[in-house]
């Protein structure tokens, strides 16, 4: 008999939840023919629905476990790219003077903590780090004005119009 007449066969003489039972516990089953050992499982009535029950949980929880696993994952990749976003904002914005300046006054301990605050430490800096930023840029940008203003014509660039 052919391999698809043997399932046929016992897919019309058997309630489909046997079947289900048997090839979920094959796998966990070390035979020499998988083939024949289900033919044997089913048609012979073998109890596998308990195993078959205990592999499936044992599956829910793996893959709620792997689950788990990759959104902690994300979050961690989230938070690194934000931190990394941070401290490219920080370095672009400050002199090594400057963020000296503000590691000094961020690392101090936090007031009513008596202790370091990684997250109150980062968001200090950052504060500080755009404070200074637009106070420099604002004072850069006003000695440029100044200079360009005061140039003659000829050395003036012709696309510049700031005066």
């Amino acid at each position: 008999m052919s391999p698809a007449r043997v399932a046929n066969d016992l897919a019309a003489r058997f309630p489909a939840q046997r079947i289900c039972d048997a090839l979920e516990v094959l796998p966990a089953r070390r035979c020499s023919t998988a083939a024949g050992w289900l033919v044997r499982a089913i048609s012979g009535g073998w109890q596998l629905h308990d195993e078959a029950e205990r592999l499936r949980a044992a599956r829910t929880r793996a893959g709620q476990r792997h689950d788990d696993a990759l959104a902690t994952q994300a979050q961690q990749e989230r938070r690194d790219h934000r931190l990394a976003g941070s401290a490219a904002a920080v370095l672009d914005a400050l002199t090594d003077t400057q963020l000296a300046a503000a590691d000094q006054r961020v690392t101090r301990p936090v007031g009513g903590l008596d202790r370091r605050s990684v997250p109150v430490a980062a968001s200090r800096l950052l504060a500080w780090a755009i404070t200074t930023a637009t106070t420099h840029q604002t004072s850069r940008s006003t000695q440029r004005s100044t200079t360009l203003c005061t140039t003659t014509p000829a050395t003036r660039r012709s696309t510049d119009r700031r005066c």
